[in-house]
């Protein structure tokens, strides 16, 4: 009984923060952790970028390891409550370590360096038309529980 009353008064005092939390699973601290571990990837990786400019295979690792680090965080805490947007949000993570490695492969092997450029674009090409399609998808499922809606309301709609 104690638990519980805990976790409502936990909830209570997070309603402030309601926006920041909407689609987060409240159910784990370390959900909440996902938003920290954005931004702080992105500081180090602009810190690397500005200050060890020189050294591109030194970027190229810290970004791939911070992607990395990221996507076993993803896979493990299941930060979202949508496990279609969890899923997606770990497809678009592999495809980052996926392009991360082409342009490893780009610095280590200059004279193949077209056939690699072709390889990122039909990775990126298919990335984009997976997000899309599931946006579609998730377009149209909306409408149609909108209409779903609409004929209940309406009293026209029968379960067959």
């Amino acid at each position: 009984e104690a638990e519980k009353f805990d976790r409502e008064e936990e909830v209570r005092r997070l309603k402030w923060f309601t926006p920041f939390l909407d689609g987060f699973r409240l159910s784990s601290r370390w959900c909440l952790v996902y938003d920290l571990q954005l931004n702080l990837r992105r500081i180090v990786l602009l810190y690397v970028a500005m200050f060890v400019n020189e050294l591109a295979f030194v970027q190229l690792v810290v970004f791939m390891t911070s992607s990395l680090l990221s996507l076993v965080y993803l896979v493990y805490v299941r930060a979202f409550e949508d496990i279609v947007n969890h899923r997606i949000i770990v497809f678009n993570e592999m495809i980052v370590l996926i392009v991360a490695y082409f342009m490893t492969c780009e610095l280590s092997f200059t004279d193949s360096s077209n056939e690699i450029g072709t390889a990122i674009n039909q990775v990126i090409i298919f990335s984009l038309a997976v997000n899309s399609l599931v946006l579609i998808m998730g377009i149209l499922h909306n409408i149609k529980l909108s209409i779903k809606a609409c004929y209940i309301r309406k009293g026209l709609y029968k379960k067959c």
